[in-house]
């Protein structure tokens, strides 16, 4: 029957695409998503296809953060609970504010080597997050920072870190380590 046809052909090219998209995220988060790496040619030297390539590449690992130090036998859960919570605790006031609902869309765990890669669900979201640097996580202090493909050059302006609402870490306890450049430092 040609439904029926139609039907397993829609299934295996869902599954294709959920394969290659499951592909493309741990070859993020390794690193590696292909193209060659740093290459000579600039932004506007590629076509508009691959112009396009590295800006939806450049986009996806811009909503990822690596967390290290994690505690043994934390659960991907645990760290998707946490960090959800965090966010919402650490709300910025006024605007830029963290949008409602759940913050992590993907954890990534490594737990025999205490690392995790989480990925939210927008690039202004895992700038936020990088604010909780140190922050204490069942007694470790989460060391946090961007995976080794992130470069904040081939983001739009508004996307990049100097133009996102801070998290108020205040109102979790945190002291920044951070010292401004003057005559007192």
């Amino acid at each position: 029957d040609k439904s029926q046809l139609q039907q397993l052909q829609l299934q295996s090219n869902l599954q294709q695409l959920q394969n290659l998209q499951s592909s493309e995220f741990m070859a993020g988060l390794l690193g590696g998503a292909g193209g060659g790496g740093g290459g000579a040619r600039g932004d506007s030297q590629l076509n508009p296809t691959e112009q396009q390539a590295n800006f939806m590449h450049a986009t996806r690992a811009s909503k990822r953060i690596y967390v290290g130090n994690l505690p043994h036998n934390v659960t991907e859960d645990e760290i998707r609970i946490f960090f959800n919570n965090t966010m919402i605790a650490a709300k910025p006031d006024g605007s830029g504010a963290v949008e409602e609902g759940d913050s992590v869309t993907n954890v990534y765990l490594n737990a025999q080597k205490r690392f995790a890669f989480v990925e939210f669900r927008s690039p202004q979201e895992a700038t936020q997050a990088m604010d909780l640097e140190g922050i204490q996580f069942y007694g470790e202090s989460l060391k946090i920072g961007r995976p080794a493909n992130y470069n904040p050059n081939l983001l739009p302006e508004e996307l990049r870190p100097d133009n996102v609402a801070k998290l108020n870490t205040s109102k979790l306890g945190i002291v920044s380590n951070f010292v401004p450049n003057g005559a007192n430092k």
